[in-house]
């Protein structure tokens, strides 16, 4: 009779262990899904709510100043400047948690000029420096950009396909 009650004691016993460590097994599974999951959105929103769009407009400007004859700088459609400038104000100005510093440093350097960019009494020298701000700014948008993908395709599991 010991016996039984013994190995019923034991099997309540480990019926117990087995059940707590279920239990937390699937708490520290579910917890990774769950942090795989928003990392995957935040990635997602880095790239559509700022990236991409900030991306957008210096390709535009590029293309610009190439239809306006000067490839190798940065310009508005003079009927679209005060739209497009306040278009990327308001992307910065609402998705400044997603810049890197560097971004965000080249910003705040950048947008003053930018602002002035299509005045005629802007300096040779001004527009100088609008131009390496706007390159430098962009340059590194497309740096962030490409490591926020590279981020996202490892974490939804794809396979970088270099050439």
């Amino acid at each position: 009779m010991k016996l039984v009650i013994e190995f019923g004691s034991l099997s309540v016993l480990a019926a117990a262990v087995g059940a707590v460590f279920g239990g937390l097994m699937n708490w520290f599974l579910e917890g990774r899904r769950f942090r795989r999951e928003q990392k995957i959105s935040d990635l997602k929103e880095k790239i559509d709510r700022f990236y991409s769009p900030l991306l957008f407009h210096f390709e535009n400007m590029r293309s610009w100043a190439t239809w306006l004859g000067d490839p190798t700088t940065y310009a508005f459609s003079g009927d679209e400047m005060h739209k497009k400038l306040m278009d990327m104000y308001e992307i910065m100005r609402s998705g400044m948690r997603f810049a890197s510093p560097e971004v965000t440093k080249l910003w705040f350097q950048w947008q003053p000029l930018a602002t002035m960019s299509r005045s005629p009494s802007l300096k040779d020298e001004q527009r100088k420096k609008f131009t390496e701000l706007s390159e430098a700014l962009h340059n590194r948008l497309n740096q962030d950009f490409s490591a926020i993908m590279n981020d996202y395709s490892e974490e939804i599991g794809e396979k970088n396909q270099d050439p």
